[in-house]
């Protein structure tokens, strides 16, 4: 699905009534304490990277054809994986597909990548990566920013998303470029950015690449991640 409009907000459509049903009650997975962004009830995640994986998983999975029963039964997996790391950090695509590997091995879907932006090319990537998000191809975007080398200036990025099918529904490339640079000046990422630093403040993280499940440490290793996840899982059946 390509983006049709590079809006900043959330997307409408037919599926939106079910969206706000799997969103009702629904906690972000970061431990906050809030409720998932654009829920009704109070208080509310004002959208960290965890908040929203969650919606885009939500809307991405009822376009894919899952049924809302399907997609509860996913939201209530107790376990959370966070990748802390820049869309530039070299060492970001092998951690990446490590974290994604293992935990799907194990029948765990939300790992989730934590950016704390510290250089304008990263902060784009977010920017783009939101813009993606809004209009339903989220994963598919977010996965090309994270094994993509460089350059991390807005033309290079923009013609990454025009690979990626990423287009405005404009039959003219100038019109459809202006679009997306549209949208990468107006998306307002700086409450995600500032809600990942903190929590990767408060966890020491500094600026090294760091992995976590359920908010503990972990090394980065095939073995550490799997145990860790499994010794996740008894402690919360206890």
């Amino acid at each position: 699905m390509g983006l049709t409009g590079f809006g900043a907000a959330e997307p409408a459509g037919p599926a939106t009534a079910t969206v706000e049903q799997l969103v009702a009650g629904a906690f972000c997975a970061c431990g906050c304490g809030s409720h998932l962004p654009g829920g009704p009830h109070s208080p509310a995640c004002f959208g960290c990277s965890v908040g929203k994986a969650d919606l885009a998983f939500i809307r991405e999975s009822l376009a894919a054809g899952r049924t809302p029963r399907e997609i509860l039964r996913q939201l209530a997996d107790p376990i959370l994986v966070e990748v802390f790391a820049d869309y530039d950090d070299e060492r970001l695509p092998a951690i990446w597909e490590r974290a994604r590997r293992v935990a799907g091995a194990l029948r765990h879907h939300r790992v989730v990548l934590r950016t704390q932006a510290r250089s304008a090319g990263a902060r784009r990537a977010v920017a783009l990566a939101e813009c993606a998000r809004a209009e339903g191809s989220f994963a598919s975007m977010q996965r090309a920013l994270i094994h993509h080398r460089g350059p991390w200036d807005e033309d290079a990025l923009l013609r990454l998303a025009e690979r990626e099918g990423l287009r405005t529904a404009s039959s003219l490339e100038s019109e459809s470029l202006d679009s997306m640079r549209s949208c990468l000046a107006a998306v307002d990422v700086q409450l995600q950015i500032d809600k990942d630093r903190n929590h990767a403040g408060v966890r020491g993280v500094g600026d090294r690449l760091a992995l976590f499940v359920n908010r503990e440490p972990v090394d980065d290793s095939d073995a550490a991640l799997r145990r860790a996840i499994e010794s996740a899982i008894r402690a919360g059946s206890v």
